[in-house]
């Protein structure tokens, strides 16, 4: 039989194993991850990771697709969190064979290169190199938030200032398709997105230095800007694949 282990403390052990083994970006692609995991577990009121099936994988997935997400960030949240599975199973926490259970979405050519898809590898080497010599620009704390959350450029660009609550560690995605900026799968993805540290450290600077004050012909004050209005997704997408 597994071990009764509180979610929230394997998630913790498997992210210190991770950094022991693995260099630290590549330990960070396990962090939300597995952190909107254990939240769902906790929300459906699941307090062992001894309690975890297929069953439970499949909804948290389910869950997970109903959000505006790319396609890749699905796939790869799916990868990681059978990573996290097969570490408990080594650990005794969870029924061995879960992990081989686990079906990871596939992604078709067309969407790996799609306008909304930024590689892991070309997102570490800006955010270094932001971090180094572009320390809270609009473009820094824009891919910052999408590398944290997963979503979507056009969900980053969706946000106004009042849906970032730093006070309270999270982000608020709204359907607004009368106002401008409609969610992919509209009311069915909407959600409320934990935000950690470093997310809240550089949006912090990048709103207090950096963005632009305006309010949108809608009304809204936008979150990301330019000199003159929302920050429009194909500029976005020149921005972060230039």
């Amino acid at each position: 039989m597994p071990r009764t282990i509180h979610p929230w403390k394997a998630r913790t052990d498997f992210l210190k194993s991770k950094r022991q083994s693995i260099k630290d970006s590549a330990a960070r692609t396990y962090e939300y991850p597995t952190k909107h995991f254990v939240n769902y577990l906790s929300e459906n009121g699941i307090e062992s990771m001894s309690e975890v099936d297929g069953y439970t994988i499949e909804q948290w997935k389910f869950a997970r697709m109903d959000e505006d997400l790319a396609p890749s960030t699905i796939h790869n949240n799916v990868k990681h969190l059978r990573v996290f599975i097969r570490w408990c199973e080594s650990m005794n926490l969870v029924t061995a064979g879960v992990a081989d259970g686990i079906e990871v979405p596939e992604v078709s050519e067309k969407e790996i290169v799609s306008d909304d898809i930024v590689s892991k590898q070309h997102m570490d080497q800006m955010l270094n190199h932001l971090s180094t010599y572009e320390y809270a620009t609009r473009l820094h704390a824009l891919l910052t938030l999408m590398w944290h959350t997963g979503c979507r450029i056009s969900g980053a660009i969706s946000l106004d200032l009042s849906d970032y609550q730093p006070g309270e560690h999270y982000l608020r995605f709204r359907d607004r398709k009368d106002t401008g900026t409609a969610l992919k799968n509209g009311l069915k993805s909407e959600r409320n997105v934990t935000i950690g540290e470093r997310v809240i450290e550089v949006c912090n600077a990048y709103i207090e230095a950096r963005r632009v004050g305006l309010t949108d012909e809608h009304g809204r004050e936008p979150l990301f800007t330019t000199p003159n209005q929302r920050l429009q997704q194909q500029n976005a997408y020149r921005d972060t694949t230039g």
